[in-house]
């Protein structure tokens, strides 16, 4: 559906149509099927870790501006995104927003990675991994170190192949993202099932480099450069705190 030239545009766009309250334009700015990805929450705005959406019509009929506007909002302005990892079909774009009142005092930030992808009519938002827990100025180093320690885990049991402790350094359901496609993996047997049947041949040596890119409270954004056999790609991982343990809850990768 995303239609536009560049994943910059749709970024831009999809701000402008959320704060016009056009559920339909809001749609079009987005690649399907389409999720979102963030910590749970509990309480008064609870939600699920995961949104998904198979198409712009489930999307628009998703679409409710009733708990901004009772918050006082007027309107969002999403800061000046930075490509973090890029390829000819996706592109992962460090990006977030602000919601104001009428009176253009800040509500609330946000910091969200981005995952733009190009298919047939342009370029759209895929996902995003959504830090949720964010507050600007705050230390968020111990999350930092939590997330990177489980996504170097996990890491290491793939590489050696211990499969069940791979598993054990994720949350579920775990929502793999790529071109066109969102695959969700609902149980850590799936997820062993999955990861067994795709692995042949000898273990490779594994070069990788793991830093956090956007950190809060509950949630950290990760990008991983992994050299497998002479070839390197690109991985983006959120990390999220759930029932006190850190677990990969998402994933997208990309080949250089």
């Amino acid at each position: 559906m995303g239609h536009y030239a560049s994943p910059e545009e749709a970024y831009g766009a999809f701000f402008e149509r959320f704060t016009a309250k056009d559920a339909e334009g809001w749609a079009e700015c987005m690649s399907y099927p389409h999720v979102r990805v963030s910590p749970p929450r509990e309480g008064a705005t609870a939600r699920t870790a995961s949104r998904f959406y198979a198409t712009a019509e489930d999307y628009a009929a998703a679409a409710d501006w009733t708990p901004f506007e009772a918050a006082g909002w007027v309107r969002t302005e999403g800061i000046e995104p930075t490509r973090l990892h890029e390829s000819a079909e996706m592109v992962h774009l460090l990006g977030g927003w602000t919601r104001f009142n009428a009176a253009d005092e800040p509500i609330r930030s946000n910091r969200v990675t981005y995952l733009l992808t190009r298919l047939e009519s342009g370029w759209g938002i895929q996902a995003r991994f959504g830090i949720d827990s964010w507050t600007e100025g705050e230390d968020a180093s111990e999350s930092e170190r939590a997330a990177v320690e489980v996504v170097h885990g996990a890491i290491a049991a793939g590489t050696a192949r211990d499969f069940e402790a791979h598993a054990d350094c994720c949350h579920f359901p775990l929502t793999v993202v790529a071109p066109g496609q969102v695959v969700q993996i609902q149980t850590r047997e799936e997820l062993i099932e999955f990861e067994s049947s795709r692995v042949g041949g000898e273990p490779a040596e594994v070069e990788a480099e793991v830093r956090a890119v956007q950190a809060g409270r509950t949630a950290v954004n990760v990008a991983i450069t992994m050299q497998v056999g002479g070839r390197t790609t690109q991985e983006l991982v959120l990390a999220t705190l759930r029932d006190g343990k850190w677990g990969i809850t998402a994933a997208s990768a990309m080949a250089e």
